[in-house]
């Protein structure tokens, strides 16, 4: 579900074919980090229409260790049937899977378990994910060669 989140906090309105670029280049880097302000505990976003093209995505959250607290995450694709409510902590990462539709928009709320001001960082790792009838049974859901919640190294 978090593509579309990865997308409201790297990808500003842009015309649909640059959007699917940075997309694609976020898929090829494994992921990115990203930044957003968080006021008396809570931030929200939603984020533009951008195009998915039907893909599959294995994904995962991972809150800077650097941070306290426990991180309540909800998104919601307006545009599909796809959910994530999930409660994050610092260094302890938190994978999923989306199906997108042919198009996604995001409704994003966030809430820390400190009610103060910050900025929350954390790290979305992506990765295409695999057809169904590719999946090896008890396959771990890993990029091949790197795992995705484990930040590239500069």
């Amino acid at each position: 579900m978090a593509v579309p989140l990865a997308l409201a906090f790297l990808f500003p309105a842009a015309p649909a074919e640059g959007q699917l670029m940075q997309l694609l280049k976020a898929i090829g880097d494994g992921g990115s980090w990203i930044s957003l302000p968080v006021e008396k505990g809570r931030a929200s976003l939603s984020s533009p229409v951008v195009p998915l093209a039907g893909m599959s995505i294995t994904g995962c959250l991972h809150v800077w260790t650097g941070h306290s607290g426990k991180w309540t995450v909800r998104a919601k694709d307006t545009l599909g049937d796809e959910t994530l409510d999930v409660v994050a902590e610092p260094g302890k990462p938190v994978r999923f899977d989306y199906k997108a539709g042919l198009r996604a928009q995001l409704d994003l709320n966030i809430e820390w378990s400190e009610p103060r001001d910050t900025t929350l960082f954390m790290w979305i790792g992506l990765a295409r994910g695999k057809k169904e009838d590719e999946k090896k049974e008890g396959e771990e859901k890993k990029e091949e060669g790197r795992d995705i919640c484990r930040p590239a190294q500069s």
